[in-house]
């Protein structure tokens, strides 16, 4: 009997059949580290399985913070544009250059060149879950369903524009549909809220709430969003006074 290969994670890719070592994304990881400043992790007794992490933005500083100080195996949610070379150059100047104009714009694109292509080995060192806004979701899906399954967790900042209280936006409601999937194939999906202060160097970790299969869909995304934004209020209050950096 032939025996099966093994199959290893992949952003771009259905999987690799070989391990990867991606040394770009580890010499990066490993210098901005140097420079970054440690956080200190609280409420690390409330994760008792691998799931779904629901966090606040806090612009660049969310995303960094969890790669590098999130205490547990993770993969986190990131645009799909960066994970793929034909996108990224495309999605960088639409990100950096929007407030260009004429000259200026000229050299930053040429400077952006070479930066934006080096995201792409980058975000596949991470094993980042990339992000869909089309029929391609069901990709994101079945990734982070793979992700749960191989308990890893996964990491989703959700912030819409609109201000939900002092310290965190109103959560956009597509992501509990990864719930969703993840319970009808697994039989439980954990979310947890996560607050993180760059102030205070703190990344805060609170209780999580189950995806309950038997609701209704649409009530569901509403208590499952409604709990995180709560939980993440109240454990930022629960914190020294500080300065917040929003999304």
């Amino acid at each position: 009997m032939k025996k099966e290969d093994k199959k290893y994670y992949s952003v771009a890719k259905d999987y690799y059949n070989r391990k990867h070592h991606y040394s770009i994304y580890r010499f990066f990881r490993f210098f901005v580290k140097l420079f970054y400043r440690q956080y200190c992790v609280l409420g690390k007794e409330n994760i008792n399985e691998a799931g779904i992490f629901i966090a606040n933005h806090c612009k660049i500083h969310g995303p960094i913070t969890l790669q590098l100080y999130f205490p547990f195996k993770k993969r986190i949610w990131t645009e799909s544009q960066v994970c793929f070379y034909k996108s990224v150059s495309q999605y960088s100047r639409n990100d950096f250059l929007k407030e260009k104009r004429g000259l200026s714009k000229i050299i930053y694109s040429i400077l952006l060149f070479i930066p934006s292509f080096l995201l792409v080995p980058i975000m596949r060192g991470s094993e980042v879950i990339p992000v869909y806004r089309d029929k391609k979701s069901i990709i994101m899906l079945r990734k982070n369903l793979e992700t749960i399954k191989e308990g890893i967790s996964s990491i989703i900042f959700a912030e819409s524009p609109e201000p939900y209280s002092k310290y965190v936006n109103k959560l956009n409601r597509g992501f509990v549909d990864a719930g969703r999937l993840v319970h009808s194939k697994i039989g439980k999906c954990p979310f947890y809220p996560i607050y993180i202060s760059p102030y205070l160097q703190i990344i805060k970790i609170g209780k999580p709430t189950y995806y309950n299969y038997e609701n209704n869909a649409k009530d569901e995304k509403e208590r499952i969003c409604n709990y995180i934004q709560d939980e993440i209020t109240k454990m930022a209050e629960k914190l020294p006074v500080h300065q917040v950096v929003n999304f």
